[in-house]
Order: C-alpha cells, then structure tokens, then sequence
C-alpha cells in the first residue's frame, strides 16, 4: 500500500495473479491477463474514464492460452501446443464476452500481426505466407503495415548495479532508508521521478516504487512484491500521464500524474 496521500491512485483488485498487462497502439486502453479459477481471463480498461469496457472468460479447453494483442472487438491468443517445437502453435481468436473462439488455427505460428490481421505461414507452401483477416478468419491479399510503438507508452530503463550509474541510486534511496540492490528502475515524466527499486528484507528480496518531485520530495512510496526469488522488467510504465503498476500480484495500480 501507499504511505502517503499525495496521489490517489485507481486500485482494482483482481480476484486472482495478474499475468500480463498491454496497452493499446494508442496507450489509451490496457488489457489485463490474470487467471480466475486457474484459467486465463481478460479485463478491458478505459485508462480515460478508468473503468471496465469488456472481459472475457474462456472454458477448461483454452487452459495455458497467452495473449498476442488485442482490439475492441477480439482478443488474440496463442497456446504452445508442442515443447519440442516452440515454433508451432495454436492461434485462438475471440470476440469479447464469447468464451469459444470464432478463429482456431492448429500447428501455426503468428509471424506478424497488427489492427485485425495476422500474418502465418501457409499450410501447404513451405516459405510462404498467408495473411488472416481477423474480422472474418479468411485469408486476404490485402497488404497490412505494422502498427508502429506509440510515443505515449513509455517504459523505464534499468541501471544494474554494475553500472557507475547505480552509486546515484544508492544515495538517494539512503534518505529513504534503502540500500537497492542488484537493479533500478528509472522513468522521468514531466516533473515527477519515478524509480522501481530492490532491497533485502528478512533475507528475501522486495521491489519498491518510489514517486518524487523534481526537487527530490517524495510523493508516494509502494511496495509492488516482496518474498522475490529474482527481478523483474518493467515494473511500471506510463501510458500518457498514466502511471500503472502492480501491487500483490493481483492488484492493478492507475494514477494519473
């Protein structure tokens, strides 16, 4: 939890871990993947108006399914369905509320992918292509461009503590009462600081986030994990002004800066 009141964040308690989080090309909409009952579910968010737009919920059969992307209409899902061949894959695509997908493809691999299409190789052609349509789940001689990184989603960059960076770090989080160890975070925006930290806690490593002025005040502290076996990436980002985190493992942080 936050140790100040600086900042009032949107806090969504999901009711099982968060796997994944992905904006859209816009950053102005995030998915969230999180297991319910020990399947994969899925959450639609409005960072705007920070409510639930759409959520989908899938039966035991699509068990072990992973996102790809997404749009207003359809989440697209991938399976790995051979371990001795990472290269081959189911491809599910579902509309929002649908728990069957209205797209199965079997021993396929998504090559590239953008707004409503997918491209995969040819089922009888080796070193051909086909490109999907995923309105309609037919293939198309329709050429599709790549929907380029949007500006307005932005991640941090992480300093090890390997780098002549990392001494920075070491004596601001002292005011704090930190040591950091092995990793940092840092994001500025505009005049805010946001920096992803770890220290040893009860022999166990925590990951701490930390929110400053541009004068180096502290605004708002949260522990995001503790009980690590590792770090992590990307611990936070920015979608627009949004900062967006997690804490416990199932609880999706939005505060708009």
């Amino acid at each position: 939890m936050s140790s100040a009141t600086n900042l009032t964040p949107l806090e969504l308690e999901l009711p099982g871990p968060i796997l994944y989080l992905q904006p859209d090309a816009e950053g102005r909409q995030l998915l969230i993947e999180f297991l319910h009952h020990d399947l994969p579910a899925f959450y639609l968010i409005d960072l705007d108006q920070k409510e639930i737009t759409n959520e989908l919920t899938v039966t035991t059969e699509y068990k072990n399914i992973v996102l790809k992307d997404f749009g207003e209409d359809y989440v697209l899902t991938q399976r790995f369905s051979d371990q001795n061949n990472p290269n081959s894959v189911e491809i599910f695509c579902f509309r929002w509320g649908a728990a069957e997908p209205y797209i199965t493809l079997t021993h396929s691999q998504i090559l590239d992918h953008g707004d409503h299409w997918i491209k995969v190789p040819h089922s009888m052609f080796v070193g051909k292509t086909v490109t999907i349509d995923l309105n309609t789940g037919a293939s198309t001689e329709n050429e599709y461009e790549p929907i380029p990184p949007s500006s307005d989603v932005r991640y941090p960059i992480a300093y090890s503590n390997e780098t002549p960076y990392f001494s920075w770090f070491e004596k601001l989080l002292k005011r704090l009462g930190h040591t950091p160890v092995k990793s940092c975070e840092y994001l500025k925006q505009g005049n805010t600081i946001l920096i992803s930290y770890y220290v040893i806690e009860n022999q166990k490593v925590s990951n701490h986030l930390v929110i400053l002025d541009s004068k180096g005040e502290v605004l708002d502290r949260y522990l995001l994990a503790e009980g690590l076996k590792g770090i992590g990436k990307y611990t936070f980002f920015i979608c627009h002004n949004h900062l967006i985190f997690i804490t416990g493992k199932q609880t999706l942080n939005v505060i708009e800066l």
